[in-house]
């Protein structure tokens, strides 16, 4: 006997957040590359600006699919499909920073540091010298603290986004 299971709002959440994972993890392989490839740096740029028109649909889509118009319930479906992309694409730059490129983090932060050293050494030594001392104490974050402040940073910017995707899409149910 087959019965007709409806989806979640938790179901549709990882779903989507397959798809938007998978968008993600695209855009940081090819951020990655791109000081090896400058046109994959143009393609990560446009795939910057697509990231809200995407979580727009994706959020649209689950109201339409499931007819959900109460503006909380779009709220947290937001939250979660952006926990769910994050995650996935954190699982992914996790590996990448710990075994496929371990020295990747290292190079990044020698190519700000000499952008930053070149940018304050015209106007203040002392910023300078500010800034040997704090990368000296501190050295670079791990992979796992990278993700880790990553998975945070989206979630927050996936609530404030969510908050007004939620309110432009919520319909106001007349009783």
């Amino acid at each position: 006997m087959e019965q007709n299971q409806v989806k979640g709002l938790n179901q549709y959440a990882m779903e989507y957040g397959l798809y938007f994972g998978l968008i993600l993890i695209t855009k940081f392989v090819l951020t990655s590359f791109s000081q090896t490839y400058s046109i994959l740096n143009m393609l990560s740029l446009l795939l910057t600006f697509a990231v809200p028109i995407v979580v727009y649909f994706l959020v649209k889509s689950y109201r339409d699919k499931t007819g959900v118009v109460i503006f909380g319930k779009l709220w947290f479906f937001g939250i979660a499909l952006y926990f769910y992309s994050a995650l996935l694409s954190g699982i992914f730059e996790y590996i990448y920073y710990q075994y496929i490129n371990p020295e990747y983090l290292y190079v990044m932060q020698e190519s700000i540091s000499t952008l930053a050293k070149e940018l304050l050494s015209a106007n203040n030594t002392q910023s300078v010298e500010d800034l040997d001392l704090l990368i000296g104490n501190n050295g670079i974050m791990s992979p796992i603290q990278i993700v880790y402040n990553g998975i945070l940073g989206m979630l927050m910017l996936g609530s404030i986004y969510s908050m007004i995707l939620a309110l432009l899409l919520y319909r106001k149910q007349i009783k």
